[in-house]
């Protein structure tokens, strides 16, 4: 109602008001004021699709808002912590926290009734493997269960993959033939590759042999020999039983003063405990 001193109005369009007042046969002139009613759109707002990341890492918001208006803007939700501001279109989020968070967008065109919201779910996974194994010895023929802790999301890769029953899971099964250093690498896209490594040391099943008896004139000496396989590991442990009339136990090729006859037993091994032993006869005449 035009003529009415309260109308409504329901404009699509920025409008300009004017009313006039004015007193009928008073010969004064109107008096006018007007009005400007700006129309402002409700927003679409997209903050981006709900993302897995990794601790520790960093993300630029960038949100999409539409029409182009001025806007007031507030972050919100479990994940505002991580942000350098709540109050700006473009935040940048540090997440050096581990779950799943939430983060709520609210903008304003400070118009009543106009306002727009949207949700993201950020998931933020572990930046780092636990690897249970330290490095070890085994004899040859022994084996190793290995085995890694890590998130479920992340793929996992064992080099080399020699030896194991399976190089892409978290606890795979090593039997060696050899020395071996194995290497976790556990990724996830966009994630810093988390890397972990040990060692194997297998040592091998001595099998040693003393030869034939001896014999011997009394005040003469043998030099008793040892003959290993394999030969060429430089770690092994000689231990002959009894010690007595041997110049040294401790060695592959000690050498007999003794008296009287008498029987000599040698254990050899490996740091680990791999053994083997043999016995000689020394008969002394």
């Amino acid at each position: 109602n035009p003529t009415s001193k309260e109308p409504t109005v329901n404009p699509n369009v920025n409008t300009s008001y004017i009313v006039c007042a004015s007193q009928p046969l008073a010969g004064c002139l109107p008096t006018c004021d007007t009005i400007n009613i700006g129309i402002n759109q409700p927003p679409d707002v997209h903050i981006g699709n709900d993302t897995t990341i990794c601790q520790d890492m960093v993300i630029q918001f960038n949100p999409t808002i539409s029409p182009a208006q001025t806007y007031t803007y507030s972050w919100s939700g479990s994940g505002a912590v991580f942000l350098s501001g709540l109050n700006i279109p473009n935040p940048i989020g540090t997440f050096n926290g581990q779950g799943t968070f939430d983060l709520i967008l609210h903008v304003s065109p400070q118009a009543a009734g106009c306002d727009g919201n949207d949700t993201m779910k950020i998931t933020v996974l572990p930046n780092d493997i636990i690897l249970h194994n330290g490095d070890t010895s085994i004899c040859k023929g022994g084996q190793v269960q290995i085995n890694v802790t890590g998130d479920p999301l992340f793929n996992y890769n064992w080099t080399p993959p020699i030896y194991l029953n399976d190089p892409t899971i978290t606890n795979p099964l090593s039997i060696p033939d050899t020395s071996v250093i194995y290497t976790v690498t556990a990724t996830y896209p966009g994630c810093i590759p988390m890397i972990k490594s040990f060692s194997i040391d297998v040592q091998p099943n001595p099998i040693v042999s003393l030869g034939a008896d001896r014999e011997m004139c009394d005040w003469d000496t043998i030099q008793l020999h040892a003959m290993v396989i394999p030969a060429g590991y430089p770690n092994y442990i000689y231990t002959w039983v009894p010690a007595t009339d041997l110049d040294n136990s401790s060695i592959a090729n000690p050498i007999f003063s003794g008296h009287t006859s008498s029987f000599y037993n040698l254990i050899i091994s490996t740091p680990v405990g791999c053994k083997d032993s043999d016995q000689v006869s020394i008969t002394v005449h």
